[in-house]
């Protein structure tokens, strides 16, 4: 076969047409893989309101190991947030060593395990399936500071204001409540 003859010139490409069948199917699977991804990208692009949820879902599963399988969970998503910790008020103390403390960190100074324990069973009876927490230290919207980091997987009946009003009941009123939720889209949660 003569190389320079190409029977299909495509921007600069010079390519022969397949001489056996073999190369016909080649060609033609290569041709169906690009046009999936084609439309796969402009699916993609064109339902963007819809992306976030397509691409961060949250998946949950349990191992059992005297059968060796994973059985995936039905999943309402999962709620991540702040609340003060046995060691916050010594943060706090620490920042304001020689002030007065401002009244918007007043709410975080009188923690007692029975309170955490207290928050932790009541928002599982209202608001979660489960969740659990750990000790952090950061900084935030304020100053450095101890605090307990929650994980909570939500109930299907999940309602933001609610458990915003019982966080404020619990630990009192501050400024600001910050959360993260993972799995779930902004309808569900009052957006």
């Amino acid at each position: 076969m003569d190389k320079s003859n190409y029977d299909i010139d495509v921007l600069g490409f010079k390519l022969n047409y397949p001489q056996s069948w073999p190369g016909a199917l080649t060609g033609i699977l290569a041709l169906l893989i690009l046009s999936i991804l084609a439309f796969s990208i402009i699916y993609f692009v064109l339902s963007r309101e819809n992306l976030q949820e397509k691409v961060f879902s949250l998946i949950t599963g349990v191992y059992t190991q005297s059968t060796d399988e994973i059985e995936l969970k039905d999943n309402n998503g999962r709620i991540l947030f702040w609340t003060p910790s046995l060691n916050t008020k010594q943060s706090i103390l620490k920042f304001y060593e020689g002030k007065s403390i401002a009244e918007t960190d007043k709410w975080q100074l009188n923690v007692t395990q029975g309170k955490i324990d207290t928050f932790g069973i009541e928002a599982r009876k209202r608001f979660f399936h489960g969740w659990r927490y750990n000790e952090v230290r950061g900084y935030g919207s304020t100053f450095m500071k101890e605090g307990l980091w929650w994980s909570a997987t939500l109930r299907s009946d999940f309602d933001i204001d609610k458990f915003i009003e019982f966080y404020y009941q619990h630990w009192g009123e501050s400024e600001r409540i910050y959360f993260e939720f993972i799995g779930i889209n902004s309808q569900r949660i009052g957006d």
